[in-house]
């Protein structure tokens, strides 16, 4: 009998193998299992919820949404990074990983500014061992800044008088610009912190003119409308 081989029977009879290649399919057969023990220990990241609504009040200040999880594996487990799907919503994955029977949270920051209404955001969470979990936000933001306007049209050689448009925002308007000079812009206060008028004006409608009128808003941002004398906007 060769030294270096043993017998092992199977269903078709009797077949020698070497025993060096015996050794290197056991191993072969522990590395999987325990890889496979590791990976399932990684994958039990447990949150306890997977969408977090938020009704907001106001748009003056971010918004911040809590995503509680544990781990219910036997491993530790890392959160590596964090997607969203709009760039109004960021969050920071921990700085350690979650220990086995430990619970933390992932920390949400929407910043409202500028938007209203209702907002959807999709989050996924990367974990360490590759697997990738979606969570969601709802966020329910009162209206934005909304104007009765968004274009207004001179003809060439029209007696240049004012045009007035009427804003409705959630915060105090500060100022107005026109991108180009040869309109002049005032903000006229109706009710302080929710109506506003913008009075433009051209200084001439002799030749054509375009502008983007820019209204800032504090805490909203900037809402945005074109002025122009004939051209492509005139109707």
């Amino acid at each position: 009998m060769d030294p270096v081989a043993a017998t092992f029977r199977i269903r078709n009879g009797a077949r020698r193998l070497p025993m060096r290649a015996v050794a290197v399919f056991l191993a072969a057969c522990i590395a999987c299992t325990s890889a496979a023990a590791r990976l399932g220990a990684e994958e039990r990241l447990v949150f306890t919820a997977d969408t977090v609504a938020i009704n907001a009040a106001s748009t003056r200040a971010p918004l911040h949404a809590t995503f509680p999880f544990r781990n219910d594996g036997s491993a530790a487990v890392a959160i590596t990074a964090v997607e969203s799907s709009c760039d109004c919503a960021s969050a920071a994955p921990p700085e350690e990983p979650c220990a086995p029977g430990q619970t933390g949270s992932l920390d949400v920051v929407f910043a409202p500014r500028g938007l209203g209404g209702e907002h959807a955001v999709l989050l996924s969470v990367h974990l360490a061992s590759g697997r990738v979990i979606p969570l969601h936000l709802r966020v329910t933001l009162p209206p934005g800044t909304v104007l009765d306007q968004t274009i207004l049209v001179w003809a060439l050689g029209e007696a240049p008088t004012t045009r007035t448009v009427a804003v409705q925002c959630h915060g105090v308007v500060t100022g107005a610009r026109s991108s180009d000079p040869s309109f002049t812009v005032a903000v006229r206060p109706v009710e302080a912190g929710a109506r506003y008028l913008v009075d433009i004006t051209p200084r001439s409608t002799a030749t054509r003119l375009l502008a983007t009128i820019s209204v800032q808003v504090q805490a909203e941002g900037d809402v945005s409308l074109f002025a122009a004398v004939g051209g492509a906007l005139a109707k």
